[in-house]
């Protein structure tokens, strides 16, 4: 694994747990040393989809405030493709079957054109509890909800 620096903190950390920073000294006497750990900003990890090459599209930047919401446009890669099935996932790593897989959101009834033609946008909000809303809506016929689902994160 590559640590980013400053990651050690984060690495493998609940969402509400504490988390120490390195360990601070104040001088009480000669003879001995007192230390206190300080909190720190605990960071909760990024969400994003799971994309060709494994590979993570980061939808939720890491520490985001809640609530949010966040949309990007996505597309078919085949043509004719009246289907698609979105990998939500969560965890620091970019390659995607290394993050914790946190639903499978599928997608049925796209438009049957070209690759690429169909621009559907999915939007990831998630609430101030950590309940995450995946929806997503065909741009090209009236903004039609192809699908949602709620899960928890």
């Amino acid at each position: 694994y590559v640590v980013e620096p400053g990651a050690y903190q984060r690495l493998a950390a609940p969402k509400k747990a504490y988390v120490p920073s390195p360990v601070k000294f104040d001088t009480v006497s000669e003879s001995r040393a007192k230390y206190t750990a300080h909190a720190t900003d605990i960071r909760t990890p990024p969400i994003g989809l799971w994309v060709a090459n494994d590979l993570v599209e980061v939808m939720v930047q890491p520490g985001a405030d809640r609530p949010l919401s966040v949309s990007k446009m996505f597309s078919t890669t085949s043509n004719g493709q009246d289907e698609m099935e979105l990998k939500i996932v969560e965890g620091w790593s970019r390659k995607a079957s290394e993050c914790k897989l946190l639903t499978v959101f599928e997608i049925e009834g796209i438009p049957a054109q070209p690759a690429g033609r169909p621009q559907i946008r999915v939007t990831l909000s998630v609430d101030a509890e950590g309940a995450m809303t995946v929806r997503a809506v065909d741009c090209d016929n009236d903004h039609a909800v192809l699908a949602e689902e709620t899960v928890e994160v």
